[in-house]
């Protein structure tokens, strides 16, 4: 099993319409460096306030550039080809730059304590896991299914994409 792609969240803000959110930073542990947002989670409402099996919208929306200094690296890391360690070639993807990405989010479970889940689904079929600790301010992205895993990198990776 691979380990999830992890982020750390400023705390949530509601934006006009009722919106939640949230400036996610990417970098490993141990890294101390200062970095802006990678990427924001918009996501509308009525927000992670509802019960499991209820279905919400979202946006993943490209951050500061700055930013993004470790996030496909971590993306490959949780999402992306095992290596075949016969051949040890490296894998070429060809990856569309975007500026934003649709979720569909099916809410799956929330506890009182601030942990929040459900299961993302991209516009390419992929699907992943959301994990959000509003007590801890940290995220995850989990794979659900290593069948679907390239689908989510080639989805998530768009915002790293340079830009034509």
């Amino acid at each position: 099993m691979k380990e999830p792609f992890r982020f750390s969240l400023a705390p949530h803000r509601h934006i006009p319409g009722g919106q939640e959110l949230w400036d996610a930073t990417v970098k490993p542990d141990g890294v101390p460096d200062s970095l802006p947002p990678a990427f924001q989670l918009r996501i509308a409402p009525p927000g992670r306030g509802v019960p499991p099996g209820t279905v919400l919208r979202a946006v993943v929306s490209r951050g500061d550039r700055r930013g993004m200094t470790y996030m496909l690296v971590m993306l490959g890391e949780a999402f992306g080809p095992m290596p075949n360690t016969q051949s040890g070639q490296l894998m070429a993807f060809a990856i569309e730059p975007s500026d934003s990405i649709r979720l569909v989010l099916t809410v799956s479970r929330q506890d009182r304590r601030g942990s929040w889940r459900a299961l993302a689904e991209l516009p390419n079929g992929g699907r992943f896991e959301i994990v959000i600790d509003s007590a801890t301010c940290r995220g995850e992205f989990r794979s659900v299914n290593a069948k679907e895993d390239d689908k989510v990198f080639l989805g998530l990776a768009a915002l790293t994409a340079p830009r034509p």
